[in-house]
C-alpha cells in the first residue's frame, strides 16, 4: 500500500515541480509601502479620462501612455516622500511597477529611465484637469483622494498579510511548545533533575495537567452508542490543542482594518466578506507545513521534544480539522463576496475558482474518510484514500493559488514530504530485503526473526519498525511493530506480535498452511521512536502485558546486564499473561533473565480451569459414560502458584490481574529516583498512567517519571 501511495504522491508532486506555468513573483508577506503606493496610485489614475486608445482590451494606459505613466511615477514618488522613505524604497517601487505592468516597454526601463519620467512629469505636471476634455498631459492626483486610496489599500494588504503573520505565529506556537518539552526532557540528563522533579509545584503540574488521561481513557478508545468512537488526548495534549484553538479563534476574529469610505469596495459588507475570505484562506494554507511534518515518520520535532508519534498524530488531526474549517469559511465568504460584488458568474469560470472548489471537496473527503470508526475497521482503505486524496488536495491547492499568492506554504509542505520520503528510503536500505524466519506460536502469536548487520543497525528497547512482508497477498502493506535485538545472536532482530486483522491474519493463515513456519523476505524501515532512559534511575518498574512484551523485556535484559548487575538499580518486571502458554513466544528472552538481577513477576489473568476432586476405587481416569463412586464430589480451583513453569522457576507467579496502584506505590517508596515504563493492553496502560500521576501527587518530594511505550494512532 505504501509503495502505491508513494508513487501516486510522487507523480503529483513531480508535476507540481516541473510545471511550465510560472510561479508568482512574490507572496504578499509584508504590507510594503511600495506595493500599497503602487496600487493606490494605479486605481486613482486609472479612473481619469486619458486621451489614449487601447491597443487591445488587455492593455493598460497607466503603463503604455506616457502622460499617464509619468503621473503614475510621480504619484508613487509623492507617497514615498510623505512616508519619509529612502531613495532605496523608491527604487523598489520602480521594480514593483516593472513587474506590475509586465510589458517590454516598462520591463526594459532602468532606474534612470524612471527618474527621467519623474523629472519630465514634474516639469509638465498639471494640478487641474480641463473639464470635458481627455487628458494629454501628466496630472497630479488630488491629494485627499490619493491619501484615501493609500489608506484603503494599506488596510487591504494589512488584512491579507495578517493571515500570513498569524500562520507563522501558529507554527511558532507549536515549535515553542515542543522545544520547551525538549528542554524539559534534557533536564533528565543533568543534576537539575533531582532539584526540579522534587518541587511540589512541578509535581502538582505533572500530576494534574501533564501525565493523566483527559478522562479515564487515552490508549483505550472511547465509544458512544457503538457509532461514535475515537481516542481522547492526554491532558497535556489537550492543553496544547486548546491553546492552539484559542489562538486560531483570536486570529480569525480580530485585527481587521476596514475603510469607512469604501474606496476599494462598494460597501462595508463586501469588505467584511473579502477580508474574512482572505484571512481564512491564508490561515488554511499556513497549516500545510505542520500537517505534513507531524504526520511524517522522520519528524525532527519528535526527536527534539521526546514526545511520541501518538502526540503528533493528535496535533495532526486537529490541525487538519481546523484547516478544513478555514477552507469552508474561505469558500463561503468568497462566494458571498462575488455575489455582493455581482461577479459570481464571471468568477466561477476562472481556474482558481474551479480548483478552489475541488480542493474544498477533496478536503471534505479527507475528513469523512478519517472518521475513527472508518479508520479502525477499514485501515488499509483509509490509508490509501488518505494519501491519494491528500496528493490531489495538494495539487488542487497549488493550482488554486498559482496566479494569486500563498504558494510558499504549499512548497514548504512539499519540501517536508520529499525529505521525509527520502529519509524513509535510506532507512529502508539499511537492511535491504532480508529473508526472515517466521513462526506461529500457540494460537495467535507470531515471532519474526530477521538477520541484520550488527555493525550498522541496532534497535534500542522500546523502538519500533515498519514491517512489510514481501508476499503477493500483502507486500504493499507496512505496519508498525515493536522490535528488539536478539538476546542470543548479535546479527538478528526479533519482532513478536499478536494476530489481529489485515496482514497479521493473512500471515497467520499462511503459516497455518505451512506447519507454523515459513521463510519470507521482508522490508524493515526503522528503527523509530525513543528509548526510555531507564538506566539513569535507581528503581525501574516495567509493566507489560498482551503483545507489549518486547520493549519491557529488552529493557529488563539491558538493565540486568548493566546497572542492575552492578547494584546501581533495582529492576522489577511485572507481566500480565492470559495463560502461561503465551510465554512460549518470549522464552528465549525470559530465560536470559534467570541469571540477571531482575525481579520477575508473572500474573496469570486467565481464569483457572476447574478440576474435579474425586475419591475413586481405582486410579483410572473416569471415562465418558462411566460413573465413579466417590465419597465427595465437587469443584476446586487449582492455584497457579502451585503450577510448575519449566525454566521459569525464578519467577514469582500470581493468579489474577496485578494491582497496579499497589505495585506502583511499593516501587516509589524505595529510595532514589523511580522510572515507571508501561506497554500493554490499552486499558492496562491507561490505568498505569493515571496511577503514576496519583503517585507523583502523593509523593511530591520524590523523583518519579513515567514512560509510555505503547503507541496508537
Amino acid at each position: 500500500m505504501w509503495l502505491l501511495a508513494t508513487l501516486v504522491n510522487f507523480i503529483f508532486f513531480l508535476q507540481v515541480a516541473t510545471a511550465k506555468k510560472g510561479v508568482p513573483d512574490k507572496t504578499n508577506l509584508i504590507n510594503k509601502v511600495e506595493r500599497v503606493s503602487l496600487y493606490s496610485c494605479y486605481v486613482g489614475l486609472r479612473k481619469l479620462p486619458w486621451q489614449y486608445t487601447l491597443a487591445n482590451r488587455f492593455s493598460d494606459y497607466t503603463c503604455e501612455y506616457t502622460p499617464a505613466f509619468e503621473s503614475f511615477v510621480y504619484c508613487i514618488y509623492q507617497n514615498n516622500q510623505e512616508n519619509g522613505n529612502s531613495t532605496k524604497i523608491l527604487e523598489k517601487s520602480f521594480e514593483q511597477v516593472r513587474r506590475f505592468c509586465d510589458i517590454p516597454s516598462v520591463l526594459n526601463k532602468t532606474d534612470s529611465d524612471f527618474y527621467d519620467a519623474l523629472n519630465n512629469g514634474t516639469k509638465y505636471m498639471q494640478t487641474q484637469i480641463t473639464s470635458g476634455a481627455n487628458i494629454t498631459y501628466p496630472v497630479q492626483l488630488d491629494t485627499k483622494k490619493r491619501k484615501q486610496y493609500y489608506r484603503a489599500y494599506y488596510g487591504y494588504y494589512y488584512n491579507y498579510d495578517s493571515g500570513n503573520y498569524f500562520g507563522g505565529y501558529i507554527c511558532a506556537y507549536f515549535f515553542g511548545i515542543l522545544l520547551l518539552a525538549g528542554a524539559f526532557r534534557l533536564v533528565r540528563y543533568t543534576p537539575l533533575q533531582k532539584v526540579l522533579f522534587k518541587q511540589k509545584l512541578v509535581n502538582y503540574i505533572r500530576g494534574y495537567l501533564i501525565l493523566p488521561t483527559l478522562g479515564k481513557k487515552h490508549a483505550d478508545p472511547f465509544s458512544y452508542l457503538k457509532v461514535i468512537t475515537g481516542y481522547l488526548p492526554t491532558r497535556f495534549e489537550t492543553l496544547v490543542v486548546t491553546g492552539y484553538l484559542i489562538m486560531h479563534t483570536v486570529f480569525m476574529s480580530c485585527n481587521y482594518i476596514y475603510d469607512p469610505l469604501n474606496v476599494i469596495f462598494k460597501s462595508h459588507a463586501i469588505q467584511v466578506s473579502r477580508f474574512v475570505a482572505d484571512r481564512s484562506g491564508v490561515l488554511s494554507f499556513a497549516h500545510f507545513p505542520l500537517i505534513v511534518l507531524f504526520a511524517g515518520r522522520n519528524n525532527f520535532l519528535e526527536m527534539i521534544s521526546g514526545l511520541h508519534y501518538t502526540s503528533f498524530i493528535v496535533f495532526h488531526k486537529w490541525l487538519g480539522r481546523v484547516m478544513f474549517l478555514d477552507a469552508v469559511i474561505h469558500s463561503a465568504a468568497y462566494t458571498n463576496y462575488t455575489l455582493l460584488y455581482q461577479t459570481y458568474k464571471r468568477s466561477k469560470t476562472r481556474t482558481y475558482w474551479k480548483f478552489g472548489v475541488a480542493a474544498t471537496i477533496l478536503a471534505a473527503g479527507l475528513m469523512l474518510t478519517s472518521v475513527a470508526a472508518f479508520r479502525r475497521h477499514y485501515y488499509e482503505t483509509f490509508l490509501f484514500m488518505h494519501i491519494v486524496l491528500g496528493a490531489l488536495f495538494f495539487y488542487a491547492c497549488w493550482q488554486h493559488v498559482m496566479t494569486i499568492s500563498g504558494i510558499e506554504w504549499v512548497y514548504a509542505a512539499i519540501a517536508i514530504w520529499v525529505v521525509d520520503r527520502l529519509v524513509r528510503i535510506v532507512r529502508l536500505c539499511f537492511l535491504g530485503f532480508p529473508k526472515a524466519q517466521i513462526t506461529l506460536i500457540g494460537e495467535d502469536l507470531i515471532r519474526v526473526t530477521v538477520p541484520k548487520s550488527a555493525k550498522f543497525w541496532k534497535a534500542k528497547p522500546g523502538q519500533y519498525v515498519f514491517l512489510s512482508f514481501l508476499h503477493p497477498l500483502c507486500f504493499w502493506q507496512s505496519h508498525p511493530f515493536t522490535v528488539m535485538d536478539s538476546c542470543s545472536k548479535e546479527d538478528e532482530l526479533v519482532i513478536i506480535f499478536k494476530e489481529k486483522k489485515g496482514v497479521t491474519r493473512v500471515l497467520k493463515k499462511y503459516l497455518a498452511r505451512n506447519n507454523g513456519k515459513a521463510s519470507m523476505r521482508v522490508a524493515v524501515e526503522g528503527p523509530y521512536g525513543h528509548s526510555s532512559p531507564v538506566q539513569r534511575f535507581d528503581n525501574v518498574l516495567l509493566l507489560t502485558g498482551g503483545s507489549g512484551w518486547p520493549g519491557p523485556i529488552a529493557h529488563a535484559i539491558n538493565l540486568g546486564k548493566s546497572s542492575a548487575a552492578s547494584g546501581k538499580s533495582n529492576v522489577q518486571l511485572v507481566a500480565a499473561v492470559k495463560g502461561f502458554d503465551t510465554l512460549e513466544a518470549y522464552m528465549p528472552e525470559l530465560t536470559v533473565l534467570k541469571n540477571l538481577n531482575v525481579d520477575l513477576h508473572l500474573y496469570n489473568t486467565k481464569p483457572p480451569s476447574p478440576i474435579r476432586v474425586t475419591v475413586a476405587s481405582t486410579d483410572k481416569t473416569e471415562e465418558p459414560g462411566e460413573k465413579t463412586s466417590s465419597v465427595e464430589e465437587g469443584w476446586e480451583q487449582a492455584s497457579s502458584s502451585d503450577q510448575s513453569i519449566p525454566d521459569l522457576e525464578f519467577a514469582t507467579v500470581h493468579q489474577g490481574r496485578p494491582d497496579v496502584e499497589q505495585v506502583i506505590n511499593a516501587c516509589v517508596k524505595q529510595p532514589g529516583k523511580t522510572a515507571i515504563v508501561s506497554c500493554g493492553p490499552p486499558a492496562f496502560v491507561d490505568a498505569i498512567r493515571n496511577k503514576t500521576a496519583e503517585a507523583v501527587i502523593k509523593n511530591p518530594s520524590s523523583v518519579i517519571e513515567y514512560f509510555e511505550e505503547y503507541q496508537v494512532w
